[in-house]
């Protein structure tokens, strides 16, 4: 009994460390939230779709399923939130799904033709440079809650929840 007690601290522990170090918590995106987000997609796509802080990996699942013709990467820096996503796609397999463990900022984004997130404010500034300098021309990104600055929306769109919660879709 006290080992399970104590590999769930240990777990805690890296989600606090995490969370902290990463600048926002590993939060599920609400259940109405995902479903008005994934209905919110482009209705076609080809190609990869990188979600960028997969956090538990509910919407990179969604995504795989929903675009099953399209390659789905999911990264995420937690490693509890990770190991979650990976004993899930292990048990329940999506061929189109590769889990990466990972800060994305490291990653490239030239191959990318959808980028799909759920940051926080700054990591959206960090992010806009980022994009501007490696996502393709022609390539998508859909955002919730939080809004890319300095970017022109192609379309925004609340969902009908308690925040009104933001989304938004940018074409580079």
């Amino acid at each position: 009994m006290w080992v399970l007690v104590t590999l769930l601290f240990i777990m805690m522990l890296l989600i606090v460390y995490y969370s902290i170090r990463n600048g926002i918590s590993p939060m599920p995106t609400s259940p109405r939230v995902k479903k008005a987000f994934l209905e919110f997609m482009p209705k076609k796509l080809d190609g990869k779709i990188y979600e960028l802080g997969s956090a538990w990996g509910g919407l990179a699942r969604d995504l795989a399923r929903r675009y099953p013709h399209c390659t789905v990467y999911a990264f995420e820096s937690s490693p509890v939130p990770f190991l979650f996503s990976w004993v899930v796609n292990y048990l329940f397999p999506l061929k189109n799904m590769h889990l990466i463990y990972g800060d994305f900022f490291e990653q490239s984004f030239k191959e990318a033709d959808l980028l799909v997130c759920y940051l926080y404010l700054e990591a959206m500034i960090d992010l806009e440079k980022k994009c501007k300098e490696e996502l393709p021309r022609g390539a998508l990104l859909v955002s919730h809650t939080f809004a890319l600055p300095n970017w022109k929306l192609e379309k925004v769109e609340r969902v009908g929840d308690l925040y009104n919660t933001p989304m938004y879709l940018y074409r580079l």
